[in-house]
This record gives C-alpha cells, sequence and structure tokens, in this order.
C-alpha cells in the first residue's frame, strides 16, 4: 500500500521575483498600472511557490493541483 506523508498545515515557502513591464497589468489594457503586477502573474507566482513548497514532500509521481483561490489583489 502506498503511504502519503501527512502535509503540514500553514507551511510557508517565500518566492521573489522583480516584476518587468511584461508582468504589469498595462500589458493586459489596465490603463496606467505599468507598476503593479497583474493579477494572472500574481496568481502563477502563488502556483509556482505551492508547487516548491509541496513536491519534495509528495511521493514520486504525485501532483498537488489546486482546487480553488480567492484573494483581494488591491
Amino acid at each position: 500500500m502506498l503511504k502519503i506523508p501527512q502535509l503540514e498545515i500553514g507551511g510557508t515557502y517565500t518566492r521573489e521575483k522583480k516584476v518587468k513591464k511584461e508582468d504589469t497589468a498595462i500589458k493586459y489594457g489596465r490603463g496606467q498600472l505599468d507598476n503593479l503586477l497583474a493579477t494572472q502573474n500574481l496568481i502563477a507566482l502563488m502556483v509556482e511557490a505551492s508547487k516548491e513548497l509541496l513536491d519534495d514532500k509528495l511521493p514520486n509521481g504525485f501532483i498537488t493541483v489546486g482546487k480553488k483561490i480567492q484573494f483581494n489583489h488591491l
């Protein structure tokens, strides 16, 4: 039987990224928001950070699957 480890709730992982113009909201037609990280790029960073946090804790061949993301990007 496959033993799946218990994942720790509340784990953290820090991911840093220098925002470039192509990462900003202006690329998506958001007017003067040339220094704001686009929401879809923020979500991509969160998904990548989750993957980095959890991948080495999963058995070979297993992946994480997101179910729901809810946040305010102000």
